[in-house]
């Protein structure tokens, strides 16, 4: 059984290349939370809604925080 968990944080900047966001780095780093699944309990946190969001709305512009 697995105990341990493991937390990984990604940030916008992480999963974003110069056009929003990154497929190819997304998918990069999904087959390596793939491998570790097999040892950890896994808990993936991302502020990368923000730019996702962007993408999907076409705004290159900071949006507010509440």
């Amino acid at each position: 059984m697995k105990s341990k968990i493991l937390v990984v944080k990604y940030g916008s900047s992480t999963l974003t290349g110069g056009n929003g966001l990154d497929q190819n780095k997304i998918d990069s780093y999904a087959a390596k939370l793939n491998n570790l699944r097999q040892d950890y309990r896994l808990v993936v946190v991302s502020s990368g809604a923000v730019a996702a969001g962007r993408a999907i709305l076409g705004s290159s512009r900071q949006l507010p925080r509440l």
